[in-house]
């Protein structure tokens, strides 16, 4: 199974049931360096602004109340036997740190249906130099249940946390050739990008496809290609930029145990904007640029296996 995306963008939650609206940027950062953050929105609102148009400590390229309301509308679309697409909402900005120390984010307020929520409070911090290791990274496959009757649906997803926003994953299949199925050129102030993705290389297991296919019906795959659905989640008290990678939701056809293998990436991980936009290097064809990797760390990341029990 092959999934194949179109890519576009375009200027066009207090505590509620979920939060609607996140705050998104990296834990820590470093001083002088430019980087990036995004609101991110469950829903557009009808309404968004803050008390504040700067951040203390913080340059910013564009005024915080004018960036927080130019959300853009971003689409997925997969194409095989059901098209389906989904919708995404964001703004975001760029900043550079003048001052080691924590920086507090302005509370954002936003109108849904004429009720007015807010953001919880939120901060980063900035250090002279960061490192990247193994641990910069963290994947937790999971299940919603450990055991099943047989006709129960079953969500298996694999979760990203990460301590740094810029990082590039590739499977181990993948990892040679992994430029070499991306081409990406800027025109009219939209982005538009086209690849071809095997199942395997999604989800970082080989032969996981047949393994599902051979013991499970599917009934939903779902996969997040360009992160765009991101929050904010704690690992023993440190926070982290969680991402979804995939969700699957399945129908075992028989009884048994059953157990998914480890998934496992190679990741690229670049600790700033400034240092990403130096990967940037102009390609011999007009109009085109090449993504280079030499201002990123290689790191390899592992998951935990997955044990599954249907009676």
């Amino acid at each position: 199974m092959l999934f194949s995306l179109n890519f576009t963008t375009s200027s066009c939650q207090s505590e509620h049931t979920e939060q609607l609206v996140h705050i998104v940027a990296q834990p820590e950062v470093e001083i002088n360096k430019i980087f990036g953050f995004a609101i991110t929105y469950k829903v557009k609102p009808d309404s968004v602004w803050s008390n504040s148009d700067q951040i203390e400590n913080l340059e910013l390229t564009e005024k915080f109340n004018k960036s927080i309301n130019r959300i853009e509308e971003s689409t997925t679309t997969y194409e095989g036997g059901n098209t389906k697409t989904k919708h995404y909402y964001s703004s975001s900005n760029w900043a550079t740190p003048t001052k080691l120390g924590k920086v507090n984010f302005p509370i954002i307020f936003y109108k849904i249906k004429d009720k007015v929520y807010q953001t919880k409070p939120f901060s980063i911090n900035v250090v002279e130099n960061l490192k990247v290791n193994s641990n910069s990274v963290i994947l937790k496959l999971s299940s919603d249940k450990e055991t099943y009757k047989l006709g129960d649906t079953i969500k298996i997803q694999l979760l990203e946390f990460s301590k740094f926003d810029l990082v590039s994953r590739f499977s181990k299949r993948e990892f040679e050739n992994a430029m070499n199925n991306l081409n990406v050129k800027g025109e009219q102030n939209a982005i538009k990008i086209t690849f071809e993705k095997k199942v395997d290389d999604i989800v970082g297991i080989p032969d996981f496809e047949k393994y599902i296919d051979e013991r499970f019906e599917v009934i939903r795959f779902d996969w997040n290609p360009f992160n765009q659905d991101r929050s904010i989640a704690q690992i023993n008290n440190v926070n982290f930029i969680q991402s979804k990678i995939f969700e699957l939701t399945v129908l075992a056809k028989q009884k048994g145990d059953f157990t998914i293998g480890s998934s496992e990436f190679e990741y690229f991980i670049t600790k700033s904007e400034t240092d990403a936009r130096n990967n940037i290097e102009p390609s011999d064809e007009e109009g085109w640029h090449k993504l280079t990797k030499k201002n990123s760390t290689k790191v390899s990341i592992q998951s935990n296996p997955l044990k599954i029990k249907v009676k």
